[in-house]
């Protein structure tokens, strides 16, 4: 993990995991109350959002890797007669 971004998406990853997990068998995420279900499990997706989503605002702009910059053609050379 190079950076902070990468960890915010690993987090992510594993909150959404846990989620899913929780969303089918909430009995094996929720530890933290006798009362097992699926809304208390829910807090992982909520979790999950809330890193996406500062994941997003601070993931760096990524520069256009296709960008033209190339010089312009000189149409000169192409009408040349021979």
């Amino acid at each position: 993990m190079k950076n902070s971004g990468d960890f915010l998406l690993f987090l992510t990853m594993i909150f959404a995991t846990i989620f899913l997990i929780g969303i089918i068998r909430p009995d094996f995420v929720v530890f933290w109350s006798s009362v097992k279900s699926r809304g208390k499990a829910a807090v992982f997706g909520g979790l999950a959002v809330v890193c996406f989503v500062i994941w997003g605002i601070t993931a760096s702009q990524r520069e256009d890797t296709f960008k033209n910059d190339a010089a312009p053609r000189d149409s000169s050379f192409s009408n040349q007669s021979r």
